[in-house]
């Protein structure tokens, strides 16, 4: 009986150990937001990175996003379509052997194009942005985590040319959207090493002795 309580112990240390370094991390976000239009805006962020020690993560960042804009005089759907990609840096920490938090800058490269129905791509633009998002993440086993945020702070300058012919717009916006766009994220990291204190599965049982008979 001990010995099967010792076994469970060591299961949960198994299922609760973060990422360590010298490992390959992937992930993918998935992001809902309404804004003060009532517009629903979506966008999805996948990502691959190296953790070179049990801090720092360098990578590369990609998104799609799209913003529902209402209805054209047709009657048709009138879409934004956003993307965006480059390098991010992220700094973690563990809160326990379960959760963690950590902080990713990411330097973008920008695009955008509005798609109102049957029409041709209109409102077309370049340029650049940068975010900064904490967040959370939730260890469940193997170097696998649910990760999930509330908002960033972000920067972004945009050159857009209308398909009517007039002058092209530089926009920049500043935004703070916590508690505004809600994230949820899965990640895994391959490879690595054990960081100390974290144990190969059954390694706190060797060399224990058999007491199953100690409680009969």
């Amino acid at each position: 009986m001990k010995k099967f309580i010792l076994a469970l112990i060591a299961s949960a240390a198994i299922m609760t150990a973060h990422a360590q370094a010298g490992s390959w991390l992937l992930y993918g976000n998935v992001s809902v937001k309404a804004d003060s239009n009532a517009s629903t805006i979506w966008s999805f962020s996948p990502g691959v990175g190296y953790q070179f020690n049990d801090n720092w993560t360098v990578g590369i960042n990609l998104s799609w996003s799209q913003t529902s804009l209402g209805l054209t005089a047709a009657g048709n759907p009138d879409v934004l379509n956003t993307y965006w990609g480059g390098p991010f840096v992220r700094y973690s920490r563990p809160i326990s052997r379960v959760f963690y938090w950590f902080t990713q800058l990411n330097l973008n490269y920008m695009g955008q194009y509005e798609t109102p129905g049957s029409s041709p791509s209109d409102n077309k633009g370049t340029g650049f942005g940068a975010t900064i998002t904490p967040a959370l993440g939730i260890n469940v086993g193997k170097g696998c985590a649910l990760n999930f945020s509330i908002g960033s702070l972000g920067y972004s300058s945009m050159s857009i040319t209308p398909q009517s012919g007039e002058s092209s717009v530089t926009t920049n916006n500043f935004g703070l959207s916590f508690g505004q766009v809600f994230t949820i994220g899965f990640s895994k990291n391959f490879g690595g090493h054990m960081q100390k204190g974290n144990m190969e599965p059954g390694s706190d049982l060797r060399g224990v002795k058999d007491t199953s008979d100690d409680d009969k």
